[in-house]
């Protein structure tokens, strides 16, 4: 069982999770009392047989109620997270790349015709294909 280090009521931790070998991403877009539902990504990774939980992931914007982790897709060294009520509730997505084992905020994307209520990346996906342009 996975369980946040920092967990309280309210997180909705776990309300979406990808896996991809040896990591887990765990979205609770809930998260942050300090800026009331930004929302968070927990990392977890697998040496050996036991999973370590990684230092959780946000948005370099965070704003209130932007449900940071309301979708995450993790492949190989890119993870992606949805924050669907970001950007003034037209959503974005936010992209992150591991090297040696810190995960860093590479690209936030936002749709070119966003507009009110867009929910842009209440869904993410990684596949090999899509995440070569994001190099």
């Amino acid at each position: 069982m996975l369980t946040a280090s920092d967990g309280y009521g309210g997180l909705r931790f776990g309300n979406s999770v990808s896996i991809d070998g040896d990591v887990i991403a765990v979205g609770a877009r809930d998260a942050d009392p300090v800026a009331n539902n930004a929302g968070a990504c927990y990392l977890y990774t697998r040496s050996g047989g036991a999973w370590s939980q990684l230092p959780r992931l946000q948005a370099s914007d965070p704003t209130l109620s932007a449900h940071f982790g309301d979708s995450v897709a993790v492949r190989g060294d890119t993870l992606i997270v949805g924050a669907n009520f970001a950007n003034a509730e037209r959503g974005a997505a936010y992209v992150f790349r591991e090297t040696t084992g810190t995960w860093t905020e590479t690209t936030r994307l936002l749709a070119s015709d966003a507009g009110f209520p867009d929910s842009f990346g209440d869904a993410v996906d990684a596949s090999a294909a899509e995440l070569r342009t994001f190099s």
